[in-house]
């Protein structure tokens, strides 16, 4: 019960950030990503140290408070300031989630659960305005931040007061220690778990978990590939609108729909995927990355070529908006895998975890919104998209070979262990023989 009310409340607050987009993107675009990126550094430790209902719920009376403020904001600046505070309140939402999966889903699963909950965040700036848009063009622009407020309040809030339970596992433990200790002390994890109690750790700290040797890499693949497919989506608008397509605003919107549909059918496919690695070896972590890292390799840096050399040479509409298909199928493969890979790696930390690597993303996002324009003006289409791609080839391939050295490592390890517990056993296979045979040895000379 308490696992499918925890699905149910992050299925809503998706729902929320798709409501919620189309307000926020309103901002000067890099200025939203930087400050999402610097607000979940915040949230992240604060979910592993007190829990995942206080964020939710403060995050949630918080961002009801803000969405009141833009309601009855009697100035412009009043509006931006406030939907600065909608954005960092926002970013509460996606770190929380992912702590609270880590909780509930167990390692062989979480792939799967992962990418369903990373739907949203491939379909969302896409769907987002569409949904905005058509309540500000009938009832007005205030009819968006009343529709949230309404959502919020009306069922986010009761759901998380009355029917969410706490899933910070170390705070459930130290619950049903209190009230049945002996129920508690039956859990399996119960000491890996008393091993790592919370404390709240500086907004710096997401970072310094990504310098982990483990996760480094990966994190910075990350980086690249959703930082190369949100570049495709941002231009995509500029290449359409100019020669020889001049295609209308409505008719892009609908273009983009190419990469909505990698996200909604390719995350859950890029969860599994990394869910049937893990299962080769669950004393191996990365192998959650396997597969999903090689398919980012191989569809990532050709499906970015063929859309930035598409438009340099005004191609036919389809192959572009083919190559922003692929695009999407590439990150929406590979994102999910990466957020269920640090979850187990570090899962008393998970909320943590995944903010830095979220950070990391919408930087990628602000800092290609501020050179992707200008690149693409000064250096070309197809120049530009061919180096984003070798970016892209050179952060999956390290991250690929980490993957398999560590795997050879573990390998070997494993043939090492077999091998001394062989010598052992036939150690022990001599000894027995030799006092067999000094037995047979005193029954022969005591007979005589």
């Amino acid at each position: 019960m308490p696992a499918s009310c925890s699905a149910l409340l992050l299925l809503l607050l998706l729902l929320l950030l798709l409501l919620l987009l189309p307000l926020l993107l309103l901002l000067p675009p890099p200025v939203y990503m930087f400050a999402v990126a610097l607000a979940v550094l915040f949230f992240g430790p604060c979910a592993d140290k007190f829990g995942r209902r206080p964020v939710f719920i403060g995050s949630i009376l918080a961002f009801i408070g803000a969405s009141l403020a833009c309601y009855f904001s009697p100035s412009i600046q009043f509006l931006i300031a406030f939907r600065g505070v909608q954005g960092a309140v926002a970013a509460a939402f996606s770190s929380t989630g992912a702590g609270m999966l880590a909780d509930i889903i167990p390692p062989a699963h979480r792939g799967t659960a992962m990418g369903i909950s990373n739907i949203p965040m491939f379909i969302g700036p896409i769907l987002g305005p569409v949904l905005g848009g058509g309540l500000s063009q009938a009832f007005g622009w205030r009819s968006t931040f009343m529709a949230v407020i309404m959502y919020a309040a009306v069922i986010l809030l009761p759901l998380l007061i009355f029917v969410v339970p706490e899933t910070h596992q170390y705070i459930v433990l130290q619950r049903l220690k209190s009230n049945n200790a002996l129920a508690a002390a039956e859990i399996d994890e119960a000491t890996e778990i008393e091993r790592h109690p919370p404390r709240f750790q500086a907004p710096w700290y997401p970072y310094q978990l990504l310098l982990d040797r483990a996760i480094l890499l990966h994190a910075a693949s990350t980086f690249v590939a959703f930082g190369a497919m949100f570049c495709c989506v941002v231009q995509l608008s500029w290449f359409l609108a100019a020669a020889p397509y001049y295609i209308s605003p409505a008719m892009i919107g609908i273009a983009c729909l190419a990469q909505n549909a990698a996200g909604f059918f390719f995350c859950p496919i890029g969860g599994k995927l990394s869910d049937i690695g893990y299962a080769k070896n669950p004393q191996q972590p990365q192998l959650k990355l396997l597969y999903n890292n090689a398919a980012n390799l191989v569809l990532l840096p050709a499906s970015v070529l063929l859309y930035g050399w598409s438009f340099h040479f005004k191609l036919h509409i389809a192959i572009p908006l083919i190559a922003l298909f692929l695009v999407g199928v590439a990150t929406s493969i590979y994102v999910p895998a990466v957020f269920s890979y640090l979850t187990t790696i570090k899962q008393q930390n998970a909320a943590a975890a995944c903010a830095g690597v979220q950070s990391l993303m919408f930087l990628a996002c602000g800092l290609f919104l501020l050179v992707a324009g200008v690149a693409v003006e000064k250096m070309g289409a197809g120049p530009f998209f061919t180096l984003l791609a070798g970016l892209c080839v050179v952060s999956s391939t390290v991250a690929g070979v980490q993957i398999h050295a560590n795997r050879k490592a573990a390998a070997a390890a494993g043939e090492l262990a077999a091998a001394a517990q062989q010598r052992e056993q036939a150690d022990d296979d001599s000894s027995e023989e030799a006092v067999v045979a000094a037995g047979g040895t005193e029954q022969k000379y005591g007979s005589v």
